[in-house]
């Protein structure tokens, strides 16, 4: 899996409550208190192109998807009350996830709200900053961090990669990556259907999407009975509507389904009233379970040589599909 999308942030506690400095340009950033004076200041005045000023984006197509990403995390944290700001060092952790960031990390600034509701799980948001030209920025991703693991499934390098196709359709989401376009089709990598240890069946997504807009997934089922008779299942399932923006364009999902085992099909009239109903906000972070539980029974067959052939492919909210590819099977028939 890619690099997550970078969403940590620092600061210093002493500049809360400035009311009597002016704000500063870029060209005054030179310490740790003018970056989160000026976080502080632009959140005051609900300045979403001056908090985007505070990022340093990069160049090339990587660029665009920084400004994507903390446009939507920024129009977050407005609708937050803001309590203070302080400076945080980065963990051990953090620095083994911060491959290729834009600017070299130094710390983080740590943004603590007033929580919205009590079931946020975390009432702070995080972001790194560095340093350029004397300039303090927040750090975004670096695009070093999306061609590094498409060269490196391109090449097969990753036991995980080895499927069938994997290669080819790596291959093809680096070219569009280099293509200095936006390109909306996603490209769907490899599906994995398994049943972790405890947990319900489940299938995983991996997969490109550069406007990082991917809702839900498609099945496509041929079943074949004895006699030879086909039936031919397609459905839909936006189980991703409610989740809100990706951070990177690479990403895995998983999802919990039933085994389709007596002809169960789409429940249409109730996807029709999850997709109504209201989003529950992605950056209040909830738990996995919570998530689960909204949404309504997702159905897929167990693949079966010669009987039952599933294809599967993901979606985005402006129906753009990637290819179908082969559902695999990793788990053994009870």
């Amino acid at each position: 899996m890619a690099k997550n999308h970078i969403i940590w942030i620092i600061c210093a506690s002493t500049v809360m409550g400035c009311t009597s400095c002016d704000r500063q340009p870029s060209e005054g950033r030179t310490s740790f208190n003018a970056l989160a004076q000026a976080y502080e200041e632009a959140h005051a005045q609900g300045d979403i192109d001056a908090l985007l000023d505070l990022v340093y984006v990069g160049a090339g197509p990587a660029a665009e998807m920084n400004r994507r990403w903390f446009r939507t995390r920024f129009e977050h944290d407005l609708k937050r009350s803001l309590k203070r700001i302080r400076r945080t060092r980065l963990t051990r952790d953090q620095r083994d996830v911060l491959t290729h960031p834009t600017l070299k990390p130094r710390g983080n600034i740590e943004i603590e709200w007033t929580p919205p509701d009590p079931l946020t799980v975390t009432p702070a948001s995080f972001y790194p900053y560095g340093k350029r030209d004397g300039i303090y920025y927040i750090a975004a991703t670096g695009p070093e961090a999306i061609e590094e693991d498409l060269r490196a499934w391109s090449r097969g390098d990753d036991i995980t990669i080895r499927q069938p196709g994997v290669r080819q359709r790596a291959e093809l989401a680096l070219s569009r990556w280099r293509n200095d376009m936006v390109d909306p089709e996603p490209i769907l990598f490899w599906a994995t259907h398994s049943r972790p240890d405890g947990r319900p069946s489940g299938v995983a997504f991996n997969f490109y999407d550069e406007d990082m807009d991917v809702v839900g997934f498609g099945v496509e089922e041929r079943h074949t009975a004895p006699n030879g008779t086909v039936e031919i299942l397609e459905e839909e399932y936006p189980v991703l509507l409610h989740l809100g923006a990706w951070n990177d364009v690479l990403n895995m999902f998983s999802v919990p389904i039933s085994i389709r085992n007596a002809g169960q099909r789409v429940d249409t009239q109730q996807w029709a009233r999850y997709t109504a109903s209201e989003p529950f906000d992605a950056h209040a972070p909830k738990s996995r379970e919570a998530w689960e539980a909204t949404l309504p029974p997702v159905w897929v067959s167990r693949s079966e040589p010669n009987a039952v052939e599933v294809n599967v492919y993901v979606y985005d909210r402006a129906g753009h599909r990637s290819t179908p590819i082969p559902l695999l099977n990793s788990f053994r028939k009870d």
